[in-house]
């Protein structure tokens, strides 16, 4: 009982370590938790403001893609030749082929119609006026073909 009224320098030295080490403890958390502040705090304003590489490839895939427009418009471009010029070559085909059809279905038509003209109408005609006596036959060749007057 003594003990406990009147304590011994052993049990100070305990006390004093352990309040030391409680103020060491106390000391780490508190540190630890400013440092875990200051860490956040400074990686949202990393997150917030993009450093100058991120930048640097953000105007480099800009680039990137501005180049990649202009070889898709100058490919578009290329090809839109290409279509017109074979459109061009095709108009003029059709335009000649139709020319040519229609040249020889004309002909046809023409050498057709003659060839009929002739069989039903003249032919007919040239062969009763053949049939007729001769003064009658010249007669008609008169009437028919006038002499040119002089």
């Amino acid at each position: 009982m003594l003990q406990r009224l009147f304590p011994t320098k052993q049990k100070e030295e305990d006390r004093h370590k352990q309040a030391v080490a409680k103020i060491i403890f106390l000391t780490v958390v508190a540190l630890s938790v400013l440092l875990a502040y200051f860490l956040i705090n400074s990686r949202k304003e990393n997150i917030n403001e993009p450093t100058s590489e991120v930048k640097t490839l953000g105007e480099q895939t800009i680039e990137r893609a501005e180049e990649q427009d202009e070889e898709l418009a100058k490919n578009i471009a290329e090809r839109m030749d290409t279509v017109k010029d074979t459109a061009e070559y095709v108009r003029e085909e059709i335009e000649t082929t139709t020319e040519d059809v229609v040249a020889i279905g004309k002909k046809q038509v023409e050498t057709t119609a003659n060839e009929l003209l002739y069989s039903t109408t003249l032919k007919p005609i040239v062969a009763k006026i053949e049939d007729l006596p001769e003064a009658q036959q010249e007669q008609l060749r008169k009437q028919i073909c006038p002499q040119p007057q002089e």
